[in-house]
């Protein structure tokens, strides 16, 4: 399973050439992480211009398989107490508790509202 110490330490966006991008990935811990997030192209035909679906698929495993049993297992805890049935009621209203947005405004104790 990929963990956020290997991703983070990748380091694709510091590459600056094919060689250097391919080299990420020579131990078998790494091309795992290829091979895990459902990325297909060969490592023999990874290139530059392939950095932004390397990263954008990295990116959409992490954010969408990887952490979803957590969320789901989140939601379930705020649905025993009632607090989910509120959230899928109104959504906008409380989607600056979880999410930052760009219209939150900072009062004297720091807190987004």
């Amino acid at each position: 399973m990929i963990d956020n110490f290997s991703i983070s330490h990748l380091h694709i966006d510091l590459t600056e050439n094919d060689d250097q991008l391919r080299s990420l990935f020579t131990d078998s811990t790494k091309e795992s992480i290829l091979l895990e997030t459902g990325f297909r192209l060969p490592l023999c035909r990874l290139t530059c211009a392939d950095k932004e679906l390397l990263k954008s698929t990295i990116r959409d495993y992490h954010s969408l398989v990887k952490i979803k049993p957590e969320l789901d297992q989140f939601a379930a805890g705020l649905e025993t107490v009632g607090v989910f049935q509120i959230i899928k009621k109104y959504p906008t209203l409380i989607a600056p508790l979880f999410v930052k947005h760009e219209s939150s405004k900072k009062i004297d104790k720091g807190i987004a509202i």
